[in-house]
């Protein structure tokens, strides 16, 4: 038996390497007799891990959503939280890869370990221009987008506690992303990934969660 080892570069991909490995040796026209067997892939540990984070994270939004449903008792309420949270998850994954970071364990942890967070900014939006729209005596017929008048004092009273929730959460994690040797290797990616959560959730939770909320809501 021969045994052949290839290590990648620090920037190379471990899922990739493995099915083009794969690819090449499939390729290969062997003697009669000879055969490729791969001992240990790392890949396929990655990509097994990838898929149960990827997994958890949805189950996570579903349960969320299923309490928010539960608790607020309005299924358009719980429709806006259900757009802005993917959302918010998919701009995330922009934004790391605009940073040079990838999608592995830490970043997908970060992501899971970011979502209530990220709820949590749209819930205190939405369910106070829900409560602003309940106060409201509209003509009859009155259309949607008459509704978005409640938005502007709505984001003008919330500002100050919602810059400052976003802003306690994200300075815990600041000093993370500056450790050093094998911590600050794992937590790095972590703490970096929370915090551009946050950053984005902040923003669409004042920008994208109010339009939908104008679209959606009713009296």
């Amino acid at each position: 038996a021969v045994l052949i080892t290839i290590l990648k570069h620090p920037t190379g991909s471990t899922v990739q390497i493995g099915h083009d490995v794969n690819v090449e040796v499939g390729s290969l026209a062997l003697p009669r007799g000879v055969h490729f067997e791969s001992f240990y892939d790392q890949g396929d540990f990655i990509a097994g891990s990838i898929k149960g984070t990827r997994d958890s994270i949805a189950i996570g939004v579903l349960l969320a959503m299923v309490v928010l449903f539960a608790f607020l008792r309005s299924w358009r309420m719980t429709m806006v939280i259900m757009l802005v949270v993917p959302a918010t998850l998919a701009t995330t994954v922009l934004c790391l890869n605009a940073v040079g970071l990838t999608i592995n364990i830490m970043t997908l942890g970060g992501m899971a370990a970011a979502v209530g967070l990220i709820i949590d900014d749209a819930i205190v939006v939405i369910e106070y221009v829900f409560t602003r729209l309940a106060h409201r005596h509209p003509a009859a017929g009155e259309r949607p987008a008459t509704l978005a008048a409640s938005i502007g004092p709505t984001l003008h009273d919330l500002m100050p506690a919602i810059i400052g929730s976003t802003a306690s959460t994200i300075v815990i994690h600041i000093p993370l992303a500056f450790l050093g040797g094998l911590t600050g290797a794992f937590f790095t990616s972590l703490s970096v990934t929370m915090v551009i959560a946050m950053l984005v959730s902040f923003i669409l939770s004042i920008s994208l969660a109010p339009l939908l909320a104008s679209e959606l809501l009713r009296e």
